[in-house]
């Protein structure tokens, strides 16, 4: 199910559908207008953190167990260099800022590295798996 802006997302119907069809839903997101958890604005990174919160309600409210994308920079963002110290350490403080809200709403975080033409950030799992020293909590994944 696709959860791009919670204040859009029809959590309450979507709960009941999957509930009445013995289903189990699962979302997938990315980062639209702006946001990034890696920008060099504090501001926008903020404005990220608490949209991800929101993600993270409106997944809880539909009865989603996993929230999937590439959750660190917008699909498409190519600055033609490689990714720095301060945006990996912006990525990590980010993540793990988030970690008392997922756990809170029993919503895991399942962070999708994709290829290098869609984005420079994080384009396979090793990376990904660096991002809490090999130390995964419980409410976070990488996606494959």
């Amino acid at each position: 199910m696709p959860l791009l802006r919670p204040d859009q997302f029809q959590a309450s119907s979507i709960r009941k559908a999957v509930k009445a069809h013995g289903l189990e839903c699962n979302a997938c997101t990315v980062l639209v207008d702006g946001l990034s958890l890696i920008s060099d604005s504090a501001d926008i990174r903020r404005r990220t953190r608490q949209h991800l919160e929101e993600v993270v309600k409106a997944a809880a409210e539909a009865g989603v167990g996993i929230v999937a994308g590439p959750l660190y920079s917008p699909v498409g963002y190519l600055p033609g260099r490689r990714r720095t110290s301060d945006e990996w350490r912006w990525a990590v403080e980010g993540f793990q800022s988030l970690g008392d809200t997922l756990a809170a709403h029993d919503v895991t975080f399942a962070i999708e590295p994709i290829n290098r033409f869609e984005t420079y950030f994080s384009e396979h799992g090793r990376r990904c798996c660096q991002a809490f020293g090999g130390n995964w909590p419980p409410e976070y994944r990488y996606s494959l």
